[in-house]
């Protein structure tokens, strides 16, 4: 689902930078794009991803995650350490 949004966010214009925990993802669409098939929607997009939040430390103004239950601690962590210092929370 984050992925979804994330794309909704660039196709409006923004710049979005996208996290994953899981390598395998992140090197596919690194290397192929990330594809999004719906009803009539066929498009790949070259993204800005890695599944390391130190690629993007202090580089986001709003940070959205999606993570399962499991994850979500993790999640924040990452998200504090990609948020720009200089945000007002």
């Amino acid at each position: 689902m984050g992925g979804v949004y994330g794309l909704r966010l660039i196709e409006a214009g923004y710049e979005v930078n996208l996290l994953d925990v899981n390598s395998d993802r992140v090197n596919e669409i690194k290397e192929n794009g990330f594809r999004l098939s719906a009803l009539r929607i066929q498009k790949v997009y070259k993204i800005n991803i890695s599944n390391n939040e130190n690629d993007f430390k202090n580089s986001s103004d709003i940070v959205l995650f999606h993570a399962h239950s499991t994850g979500t601690k993790s999640a924040a962590r990452s998200a504090a350490t990609v948020l720009n210092p200089m945000v007002t929370l």
